[in-house]
């Protein structure tokens, strides 16, 4: 298999020991990374990876900004993959790195995207990474879902007035970026008879770990925007 002259890379939720063997290789390959970072060594992702990069390795902040919605044409997603070609085009090997999995509720899907949408022949690879909802089990040693069960995953950042109507759908569920709807998801959780089955984590496999299996004691706490709730 020829290596990829640009990948987007899954990098896991923050262990760098759950990036890949493929992520690795093709970061340590590399002539450019790219990022979401405002700053060249300024970022989540770039953190992880760290460790992997030479001396040589030119290292760019793309600071692209989360926006929610479809409309992505403030963020940055299209100046990234131009950024992209523009690299393979001086015979550059180049990655963008991707917290998690780069195509789930990642930057990597919009980058992903607009390469296709510029240049429809421009050749690129995507290597998938470890979710936070893969991670967060482990630590758990909770099962995802087994047998017939429908596992469900709602971006707390959107849904608000449906809370209570998902939760009724039952079955194990994650609710991702948790922080902003804690109050409602507790109150739709207790109103069931599910709260004791919920669990809130943040920043898992990162020295900062934290564990919450009490999810009231966690309205006291200053979560992080990507703490996430497992239910089963």
């Amino acid at each position: 298999m020829q290596e990829p002259r640009a990948a987007i890379v899954g990098l896991g939720p923050g262990d760098p020991e759950l990036t890949t063997l493929r992520a690795a290789r093709l970061i340590e390959a590399s002539d450019f990374v790219l990022h979401a970072g405002a700053e060249p060594f300024s970022g989540f992702a770039v953190e992880i990876v760290a460790d992997r990069l030479r001396p040589d390795h030119k290292v760019e902040g793309l600071a692209l900004k989360m926006a929610r919605g479809r409309d992505d044409a403030n963020v940055g997603y299209d100046r990234a993959a131009r950024r992209m070609i523009e690299l393979v085009n001086q015979h550059q090997r180049v990655v963008y790195l991707a917290e998690g999995d780069a195509l789930f509720y990642g930057s990597g899907t919009g980058i992903a995207e607009h390469l296709t949408k510029i240049d429809r022949s421009f050749e690129f690879e995507v290597v998938p990474g470890v979710t936070s909802i893969s991670a967060a089990a482990a630590r758990l040693k909770r099962p995802i879902a087994i047998k017939d069960e429908i596992f469900s995953v709602c971006p707390g950042t959107y849904h608000r007035d449906e809370i209570g109507a998902i939760v009724d759908r039952g079955g194990p569920m994650c609710w991702l970026k948790a922080r902003d709807i804690l109050p409602e998801l507790i109150e739709a959780l207790g109103a069931r008879g599910k709260l004791a089955d919920a669990v809130l984590l943040e920043r898992v496999g990162r020295p900062d770990e934290r564990v919450v299996t009490n999810l009231t004691e966690a309205l006291e706490l200053d979560l992080s925007y990507f703490s996430l709730v497992l239910v089963r």
